[in-house]
């Protein structure tokens, strides 16, 4: 996520929000396999990106259940639970796409990280 921020900075693009994490394929089985894309909003442009590994891409819309985790990113399973409960309470599925985007972000006093899950249903 790091190298995405400065690749972004030397090529002049425009940093718009906060990293957002997109899985895709999640079904709540640790062994299932699932892509992710590690994702930094940029301002939108037409200018080009010059590198091997990165790519600009627009990410799709989502219908989505989101909740708010405080803490430590060991207890954001807890999140899931309750977002997947809701959706099943209120007869929707999940798609399998999830998101996360990490408002605060902090290595050094993990309490202090704030994360909004986003869990797309159909």
């Amino acid at each position: 996520p790091q190298q995405i921020e400065q690749v972004a900075k030397e090529q002049g693009f425009e940093i718009s929000g906060k990293q957002i994490w997109a899985y895709d394929g999640c079904d709540g089985n640790p062994e299932t396999p699932f892509d992710l894309k590690i994702c930094l909003p940029i301002k939108a442009t037409n200018k080009s990106l010059n590198h091997n590994t990165f790519q600009i891409e627009t990410l799709d819309a989502m219908e989505v259940k989101t909740a708010i985790h405080k803490g430590d990113w060991s207890g954001i399973g807890a999140v899931y639970c309750t977002l997947m409960n809701e959706l099943a309470s209120n007869n929707l599925r999940p798609t399998g796409k999830t998101r996360e985007v990490y408002e605060v972000v902090d290595f050094q006093n993990p309490n202090n990280c704030i994360t909004e899950v986003q869990v797309e249903y159909i």
